[in-house]
């Protein structure tokens, strides 16, 4: 033992490097969201090239927001970490407390649900693969599983303890499915090629627009800003490494992580995206249609299926921490500090966003004339659930970055003189581009209603009432306190 006083001894502190704090966003965002929306992508813009046009918006507008980072960081003068922070410290206590509910009772409870169905449809797909039909779970079977996985993170995942150890296992597996679609792409293309065997030029490639809204269809440029919400859903969760900037040896540096983080990530979505295409050799979006062996494709989809179970068990993980520090004007009551509790108090919540996400899915939401997975008569039954997933996947993604408008645009409102001219200009591309996708996706709402109330079958028409009444809950939820102007709300934040 040393005799040297313990005042006198120096401990050395680990701090994060640039190059660290890259790595831990670009681990906190690549999941598999990106393979389930390639194909929604192409459908929308129907050209490969406006593909990447989009993709190339959208990384302009994530860097442009990268940049703001470390501003946001600096003038944040709570205890709370990230976006909740940001807006309580430069915004008012009606857009907090608006923002608290959206992510308490709206994004993590329905991210959990649909995820858990995303769950699902891989191992469906991985089914397919090895001999059965994508529809051989009936939609009571598809059910019950997503039900047990949502459950299963719910409890296990609640414990960081738990939930570290299980990311660190799937992460190993999500990164496989990665090299094989690049790689092998790749090689199936150029053998295509060389054997003359591509299918069709990329500039005709015909989409499947049977599932694109009448709003998308107007124009092509329509197309292009369609995709943004869907490449949001890719992008969530590149922001988390925020509260390590003051751990880092220049904390000035953290955007700067942050932006190459957001290439990275990008550069290996877009090398999925063409991997894809190139596997497929020009005929589709779906990774399940690249002339590999049906049993790779088959072990691509459980690895895939795999992902989405990590990124369900980050929603947990954020959850469990959302919840655990709610204010008790909040909600109207305080959630106990012990596990038990908090377990119980998730449990119940998610079961009932569950139902009402299945009850929607299965009775009501349009199956876009996809019956693969199984329909439920007349109903959407399991294609309903899936569409309804992608829906709901890019609205609470799209939502979710709407609430960082908020805070850019009161950081510069309040301190415009003290931003440099470089962060002033990415404040204003960062909002413009997260303000577009918005209201894109505002419009196309009402939009599709009144299209489908004039042209629609009866089918169409109540799928799209559900659709925009959805919509509404969720702007409720977001604007409660200025719509309904209750005093008690307006004390959330003390």
């Amino acid at each position: 033992m040393s005799n040297k006083p313990a005042s006198n001894i120096k401990h050395k502190k680990n701090y994060y490097g640039v190059l660290t704090v890259a790595l831990l966003s670009i681990g906190s965002t690549i999941g598999a969201g990106i393979y389930f929306k390639t194909s929604e992508l192409l459908n929308n813009t129907g050209n490969i090239w406006l593909v990447y046009l989009a993709w190339t918006i959208a990384v302009i507008g994530f860097i442009a927001f990268g940049c703001c980072l470390g501003s946001l960081n600096h003038y944040n003068t709570s205890k709370d970490l990230g976006i909740l922070g940001w807006i309580k410290s430069l915004n008012n206590k009606k857009i907090f407390a608006g923002s608290h509910r959206f992510l308490m009772w709206v994004y993590i409870p329905l991210s959990t649900t649909f995820m858990s169905y995303y769950v699902v449809m891989s191992f469906q797909d991985a089914l397919a693969c090895f001999g059965l039909a994508e529809n051989s779970l009936n939609t009571i079977e598809v059910i019950l599983i997503a039900f047990a996985i949502m459950i299963y993170f719910t409890v296990t995942s609640s414990s960081l303890k738990v939930a570290n150890i299980q990311n660190a296992i799937i992460t190993f597996f999500k990164f496989i499915p990665i090299l094989i679609i690049v790689i092998g792409g790749i090689i199936l293309f150029g053998k295509a090629n060389s054997n003359n065997e591509v299918a069709q030029d990329w500039a005709n490639y015909q989409p499947d627009t049977g599932g694109v809204s009448p709003f998308t269809r107007l124009i092509p440029i329509f197309g292009v800003i369609s995709c943004l919400p869907a490449i949001m859903f890719t992008f969530d969760g590149f922001y988390i490494p925020t509260h390590t900037f003051n751990e880092m040896r220049k904390p000035n540096k953290g955007p700067l992580a942050i932006c190459i983080g957001i290439i990275i990530i990008a550069a290996i979505y877009i090398l999925i995206v063409t991997g894809i295409w190139f596997g497929t050799v020009g005929e589709s979006g779906y990774y399940t249609d690249m002339h590999f062996p049906n049993a790779l494709i088959g072990v691509l989809s459980i690895l895939i299926g795999i992902g989405v179970m990590g990124i369900i068990n980050g929603f947990v993980i954020l959850g469990a921490d959302t919840y655990r520090k709610t204010y008790k004007k909040a909600i109207g009551f305080h959630i106990a500090a012990n596990k038990k509790s908090l377990i119980y108090f998730m449990v119940i919540l998610f079961t009932f966003g569950f139902l009402i996400f299945t009850t929607a899915g299965v009775f009501y939401f349009s199956n876009g004339g996809n019956s693969v997975y199984g329909t439920w008569g007349n109903l959407g039954g399991t294609a309903g659930l899936y569409n309804l997933a992608d829906l709901i996947g890019n609205w609470t993604s799209t939502f979710m970055f709407g609430f960082f408008i908020l805070p850019l645009y009161s950081m510069l409102k309040k301190h415009w003189n003290k931003l440099s001219k470089k962060l002033r200009t990415a404040a204003i591309i960062a909002i413009a581009y997260l303000a577009i996708s918005f209201a894109y996706m505002s419009i196309e709402t009402f939009f599709n209603l009144f299209y489908y109330l004039i042209n629609g079958n009866s089918y169409e028409k109540i799928s799209q009432i559900l659709e925009t009444s959805a919509y509404i809950i969720i702007m409720v939820v977001c604007l409660g306190n200025y719509i309904c102007k209750k005093k008690r709300l307006n004390q959330t934040n003390n």
